[in-house]
């Protein structure tokens, strides 16, 4: 019985040696949405995170279906985050850099300036439209005998 036993105890460890194990873990996590517009996300978009003050990419992978980034920083610093999306009409490449608190949460991040002035330049360029399609039409009126 003693044998039975040991041989028991001798296969049950062989068993757990060749397992697979995980662990899910609710840690803070930094999420990064890379998109063309706000209904057209980068899609599978392969990407690099950089740990601060380091060349050798900290994670690489591909955005999800949503065009997400999804990385758990392990320091404080000015961490960066590249992603490469490719549309119809070409590659294009964001560099987003992101401030990480001791609390590996977001402190700050930058944005484009057209990202944050978008609207602004769209009035400009529509008030400057219309006074020129004016301007143009008045100058037309003026030249009629």
């Amino acid at each position: 019985m003693r044998k039975v036993l040991v041989w028991l105890l001798l296969l049950t460890a062989l068993g757990y040696a060749h397992s697979v194990d995980y662990q899910v873990d609710s840690a803070r996590a930094i999420v990064v949405t890379a998109r063309f517009s706000d209904e057209d996300v980068a899609s599978y978009s392969p990407y690099e995170v950089f740990r601060p003050q380091e060349k050798i990419a900290f994670q690489t992978g591909r955005t999800d279906q949503l065009g997400r980034v999804v990385f758990a920083p392990d320091k404080p610093g000015a961490w960066l985050v590249k992603v490469q999306a490719d549309s119809t009409h070409g590659l294009h490449g964001i560099s987003v850099p992101i401030e990480v608190g001791p609390d590996a949460v977001v402190v700050n991040y930058k944005r484009p300036l057209v990202a944050t002035h978008t609207k602004l330049v769209v009035g400009i360029a529509l008030l400057v439209g219309f006074f020129g399609f004016l301007s143009l039409f008045r100058k037309g009126q003026a030249v009629k005998p």
